[in-house]
């Protein structure tokens, strides 16, 4: 695996991300259930939990119909007019609400960690220049292989440019998750009500960080926004709105220098104190270079396979990893 900066260090930078199963097809909303036994699969070879228990909230379009959907796919989603203990930090009118109780939050940094480990010294700080089925330039000379596998984030246009991919550059906020009416810690209070939702067993309460994933496309808090626990006692939220944020020029593939965020961190503040207004000061920031598939859907991405080299693109793509994995490594073999 060639490696131009530290693995993690781009799109997937931060210590977490949020798993969730609610997509826009059958077809996509299969795919996160696939991936979630992979997860699992991969949490227990790793020993530790990968994915959390938190579970999946989300405010705003059809949520009985979204609700039926996930079920029609196996997964145990229902309404619920409050979150409660699944999130304490949440306004309290929030609702309804869709619950999905095995969505959760990816510990996204520690999975980076366990897969280098097992990966060992086939990783390779090098950087690619070019290349062609079963042949890579790279900055330490050319590199002939059996297969190529591309999926290079905000470099793949230079190396294949047969995908356009918009560029947003993303801020995403972490607020303290300390207390709940009445001094309740909200870890202890989540890890309570997975235990309840989830049917977790005694011991089990480490798979939570205490607050459900979050999706908002209601525009109730004065914005769609996202946000997923980013550790004990802490809690992230971005914009879930590609045109409110800063536009990176075309080819772009760090953040540019010069980037006005402040507009951003504004909306992202007041959106905080609108919809949690349980969550504490601000004590994190991760700013991230996206690249999006052109369209409507923001899960959407491709796979393009030809003899030699295999190419993947596309954006929240986490959640997914286990599964794109396994959909590569059969187009190589």
């Amino acid at each position: 695996m060639l490696e131009r900066a530290e693995p993690g260090a781009g799109q997937s930078a931060g210590v977490a991300r949020g798993f969730r199963h609610l997509h826009a097809t059958r077809e996509q909303i299969e795919r996160a259930v696939r991936a979630r036994a992979g997860w699992d699969a991969w949490s227990a070879r790793a020993g530790e939990p990968l994915v959390g228990e938190e579970g999946a909230l989300r405010l705003g379009c059809d949520v009985e119909a979204d609700a039926a959907r996930l079920r029609a796919a196996g997964v145990e989603a229902v309404v619920l007019e409050t979150a409660g203990d699944r999130h304490p930090a949440l306004a309290p009118l929030a609702g309804p609400l869709l619950w999905d109780p095995r969505g959760g939050a990816i510990r996204a940094r520690q999975a980076i960690e366990w897969l280098c480990g097992e990966l060992g010294d086939r990783v390779v700080r090098s950087e690619a220049r070019a290349v062609a089925p079963g042949r890579i330039e790279t900055s330490d000379g050319p590199l002939d292989c059996g297969h190529v596998v591309l999926c290079a984030g905000a470099g793949t246009e230079r190396l294949w440019p047969h995908v356009a991919m918009r560029r947003v550059v993303h801020l995403r906020v972490t607020f303290a998750l300390t207390t709940a009416a009445g001094g309740v810690s909200v870890r202890a209070a989540g890890r309570a009500a997975a235990g309840a939702a989830g049917g977790l067993a005694a011991g089990a309460a480490e798979l939570s960080w205490g607050a459900a994933t979050w999706a908002d496309r209601s525009g109730r808090f004065g914005a769609l926004a996202y946000g997923a626990a980013d550790g004990p006692d802490r809690f992230a939220l971005g914009l879930a709105e590609l045109d409110a944020q800063p536009a990176a020029p075309a080819g772009s593939e760090v953040v540019p220098d010069g980037i006005d965020l402040d507009p951003v961190r504004d909306r992202v503040h007041a959106y905080a104190r609108a919809a949690f207004p349980g969550l504490d000061a601000p004590v994190d920031e991760v700013m991230r270079l996206l690249t999006v598939l052109p369209g409507e859907d923001e899960d959407a991405f491709v796979i393009h396979e030809e003899p030699g080299l295999t190419v993947v693109a596309g954006h929240n793509l986490f959640k997914l990893a286990p599964i794109l994995g396994e959909e590569v490594a059969r187009a190589i073999v």
